[in-house]
Formats: C-alpha cells, sequence, structure tokens
C-alpha cells in the first residue's frame, strides 16, 4: 500500500512538474520574442535616419532659398537644433529599447532559475523515490527468505505457522 502510494504520487508529481515545465516554456517563449522584437526596434535607425534626414533636406531647402544673412543664420541654427533634437530623440528610444531587453533578459534568467529548481527539485524526488524502491526490494527479498525458512521448518514438522 506504500509502494502504491509511493508510486502514485510520483505520477502526479511527475505530471505536476511536466505542467510545470510547460508554463516555463511558454513564458520563456514570450519573454524571448518581447526581447527580440524590441532588439529588433533597436537595428531599425535606418527609418530615424531616413526622418532625421529628411528633416535635415527640408532644412537644408529652406536655407538655399533664403536669401538675407539673419535668414541664413536662423535657420543654421534651426537645422542644429532640429539635428540635436533628432539624435536626442535616437537616443532616447535607443535607451528605452536597450532598458527594456535588460529587463526581458532578466526575466528570462529567471526563468532559467525557475527551471533549475524544479529540475532539482525532481531529481531530489526522484532520489528519494529510488531509494525507497531500494528499501522496499531489500525487505521484500528478507521477507522471502523467512518464508522459505518457514516453508522448511513447516515440511519438516518443527513448527506449525498460523
Amino acid at each position: 500500500s506504500g509502494m502504491v502510494r509511493s508510486v502514485s504520487s510520483l505520477r502526479v508529481a511527475r505530471k505536476k512538474l511536466r505542467n510545470d515545465l510547460e508554463c516555463e516554456k511558454t513564458r520563456f517563449k514570450q519573454v524571448s520574442k518581447s526581447a527580440l522584437s524590441k532588439e529588433k526596434r533597436i537595428k531599425a535607425p535606418a527609418d530615424s535616419e531616413i526622418s532625421k534626414n529628411s528633416i535635415i533636406e527640408q532644412n537644408n531647402f529652406q536655407i538655399e532659398t533664403t536669401k538675407t544673412e539673419d535668414d541664413l543664420k536662423f535657420l543654421a541654427r534651426l537645422k542644429a537644433e532640429t539635428e540635436i533634437e533628432v539624435n536626442d530623440a535616437i537616443l532616447k528610444e535607443s535607451e528605452e529599447a536597450v532598458l527594456g531587453m535588460n529587463k526581458e533578459l532578466h526575466e528570462v534568467k529567471e526563468v532559467m532559475q525557475d527551471l533549475a529548481m524544479l529540475v532539482k527539485d525532481q531529481d531530489e524526488g526522484v532520489e528519494q523515490i529510488h531509494a525507497n524502491v531500494e528499501g522496499a526490494h531489500a525487505k521484500t527479498s528478507e521477507a522471502y527468505e523467512e518464508l522459505k525458512k518457514a516453508e522448511k521448518i513447516q515440511k519438516e514438522g518443527g513448527c506449525c505457522v498460523s
């Protein structure tokens, strides 16, 4: 009865561990997918460069078509300020993406640690069950030998077991 409960509890524990493992795999895939998405956004500064170049070209066109010196100075200053704003926006966007990826990598690390803990817990349970099975085997072997002795004694008529 104790052996049946051990085997039954082992099955339940394995089923729970499989379910936990599947949940952790799903969580890992979600975090990885999100990290990949953010990484792609970081690697897409070309779009920002196009936007930046477009703004700069517009400013250049305005500078070329302006005749007065004051207008040229104003537009040059405006161009410099626009470049600074665009660069700041790109830097801020990149920084946010890197911070987001860092957070997601920490989540991946936590998932992996949880997975390692589950495996460790499962290993300890399996080791305990293995030790119990070996102990049960040894006791069963001892009982078998005792039964053989009792049968031999009974056949010789020495003692009657009731």
